[in-house]
């Protein structure tokens, strides 16, 4: 919020008690922010050409991770699946009760051990998955299980520990891919 002008926030509605949740809500104060709180199936209006639509939401007495807003977002002939950091229990749910297939998908909690079903990437099939993670992370994401499981459906994998942020351009049919960094950077090669 620092960084980026932000008009307005969609939020899980569950509260915590940490300093990085105080900050958060102390810089929304600052700026005035308005906030938004998700709820399930609800449809977000933003543009008429972009539909955005919240598959899950925060609902007692569901954990931090099982509160991540999950939002299926489409433009013409492109859907992005942006699962947050949900865990296997809901995305069960979400795949039995809605349309999930997806070009690109958001891998949920960061590959980790507790998300990314096979039952649900063989019901998104990405033709891209992204993961984000940091190579120093001390939680082993991703998970060896979550990257066989997308290479055996043919996806494309970007992760942000390799890519560094990546940008996805399009305008409703095809689209490109533009990482910040290549997967060689900071790679020096002997010259003979």
């Amino acid at each position: 919020m620092k960084k980026i002008k932000t008009k307005k926030i969609l939020d899980s509605g569950k509260l915590y008690n940490t300093k990085t949740y105080l900050k958060y809500m102390d810089e929304i104060s600052k700026q005035s922010i308005p906030i938004k709180v998700a709820k399930e199936n609800e449809k977000i209006a933003i543009d008429p050409a972009l539909q955005i639509h919240v598959l899950n939401a925060y609902k007692k007495p569901k954990n931090n991770n099982q509160s991540s807003i999950a939002l299926k977002v489409s433009y013409k002939r492109l859907d992005f699946l942006l699962m947050s950091d949900v865990d296997q229990e809901q995305e069960k749910r979400i795949v039995e009760k809605y349309h999930v297939r997806s070009e690109i998908l958001k891998v949920p909690h960061h590959g980790s051990n507790t998300s990314s079903s096979m039952s649900l990437l063989q019901a998104v099939h990405p033709q891209v998955a992204i993961i984000t993670y940091s190579k120093t992370n001390n939680y082993g994401h991703p998970v060896n299980r979550v990257i066989q499981n997308l290479n055996k459906i043919r996806t494309e994998i970007y992760s942000t520990a390799v890519f560094g942020n990546i940008i996805i351009q399009t305008a409703g049919d095809d689209y490109y891919i533009f990482p910040q960094k290549s997967p060689t950077d900071g790679i020096s090669e002997k010259v003979s």
